[in-house]
């Protein structure tokens, strides 16, 4: 700040101070003390010195008063200031504070706690917090296309649940995984091959079946394991534990390139979570998706029964060659997926 800026409040001050009424009485009180000294001069003896030091001591007074006011009257502004500074430092504060903590907030409800990059190899960061949500979660519900990866990682976690829901695509019906395979080529304009089309809608419907005898090898792990089928499942996948919920974006064209896709995490006071929640809740509730409890019981024969129940066929040959491969898949799991 320049010397000129400074001074203004100083002219102010000295301005305000001696150009009112109390400077015309220090002036009064100067003139008063030169018609003293003028007596002093014309008078002799006892006289002269009376009227002498009598102004002497008008004029010392004066002084002394004049430089007392004003002292403190800068102490007072000094204070005064430094009092106004403080309290508008404290409030402006305040309102950041809170206007950061609303921001918050709102960001919370809206925005993901946190976002994991797409990548070519299982990404740890994900993986770990997944798996800590594994470990201390009552709940889970899955949502997506097809749920063998999270089948094997529910066999391969030392947890258990109170309750287990698993919403995946019909296999019996193989229009229902035709989107996620269009998707698995990266393809959104009809190019890709009836051939190919076909393959890979036959690998995802294996993999449903796969994460139905997965599911039934590890029925220990929960104490109700739930299916739903859907005809039109969504492509992105969801994994809704007791206070967090991960949202895999397959449907994310920055993932394409990538064997991994995008991925972020909500909270549970966040607006995606609470509506996916309840939107898996409807749907175990809906009398227009296939729905079914995997039976407690190590006798295979009770869960042929619960799929034909279902109005799904499955045979002996068919469960041996998938509890095989579903194994294989729990051994060799990547490490990231590991506990």
């Amino acid at each position: 700040m320049s010397d000129s800026v400074t001074d203004l409040p100083r002219a102010r001050l000295l301005r305000e101070l001696y150009f009112n009424r109390t400077g015309l009485l220090f002036l009064l009180t100067v003139l008063l003390a030169v018609g003293m000294y003028a007596l002093a001069a014309h008078t002799h003896g006892d006289a002269s010195t009376f009227w002498l030091t009598l102004a002497t001591g008008i004029v010392a007074t004066s002084a002394y008063a004049a430089f007392a006011a004003l002292l403190t009257t800068k102490q007072f502004d000094a204070f005064l200031r430094t009092a106004i500074e403080q309290s508008v430092r404290r409030n402006i504060a305040a309102v950041t504070d809170e206007l950061v903590n609303t921001v918050r907030q709102q960001n919370s409800a809206y925005v993901p706690a946190t976002s994991y990059p797409p990548t070519n190899s299982p990404d740890l960061a994900f993986n770990r917090d997944l798996n800590r949500s594994f470990t201390s979660s009552e709940r889970y519900i899955f949502q997506g296309v097809t749920a063998r990866y999270n089948v094997a990682r529910l066999a391969s976690l030392d947890t258990t649940f109170d309750l287990v829901r698993i919403i995946v695509a019909n296999p019996t019906e193989p229009d229902s995984v035709v989107a996620r395979a269009k998707h698995g080529k990266h393809d959104t304009d009809g190019s890709i091959s009836d051939a190919d089309l076909a393959q890979i809608r036959a690998d995802l419907i294996d993999d449903i079946w796969m994460s139905i005898v997965g599911a039934y090898c590890c029925w220990r792990k929960a104490d109700r394991i739930e299916f739903c089928f859907l005809t039109d499942p969504p492509i992105d996948r969801a994994e809704i534990f007791d206070t967090e919920m991960f949202l895999t974006r397959y449907s994310d064209p920055d993932s394409w390139e990538y064997e991994f896709p995008a991925a972020c995490r909500f909270l549970r006071d966040s607006m995606p979570y609470q509506m996916q929640y309840k939107d898996c809740a409807r749907l175990f509730t809906s009398r227009y998706t296939t729905r079914f409890q995997i039976p407690r019981d190590d006798d295979r024969r009770l869960l042929f029964r619960v799929l034909h129940h279902a109005g799904l066929d499955f045979d002996e040959t068919q469960y041996e060659r998938l509890k095989n491969e579903f194994w294989d898949l729990v051994r060799n799991l990547p490490d990231q997926m590991r506990p």
